[in-house]
């Protein structure tokens, strides 16, 4: 399953390309990540808006996924033991909103 190239962005990772959407409700978002090579697994992270603040919301202070976060996202897919390149069920990383600490500094 591919994603539309619309709604999707493309990033390279370790020389392998990705393509990225994110989904969002009140409490965050989901980033979804497929292999635009192969037909292989799907990977799934969730990250909360209150990362920005206890009272964040979409609405009020919405959290932003920027692909420095993509990267480390699929980085930590692949320790997790994220396979892009072969058929098998999806991983869903879970919420991430306190494995992958931010730093907007850089």
């Amino acid at each position: 399953m591919a994603f539309p190239k619309k709604k999707s962005r493309r990033i390279i990772v370790n020389n392998h390309q990705y393509r990225w959407m994110v989904k969002g409700d009140f409490y965050g978002v989901m980033l979804l990540i497929i292999s635009e090579e192969y037909n292989g697994q799907k990977l799934f992270a969730n990250f909360r808006h209150s990362i920005n603040g206890e009272k964040s919301c979409m609405y009020d202070n919405p959290f932003i996924i920027e692909p420095e976060l993509v990267k480390r996202t699929i980085l930590f897919g692949l320790s997790k033991g994220y396979s892009p390149n072969q058929k098998g069920n999806d991983l869903n990383l879970g919420d991430l909103s306190q494995q992958l600490v931010l730093n907007l500094k850089n």
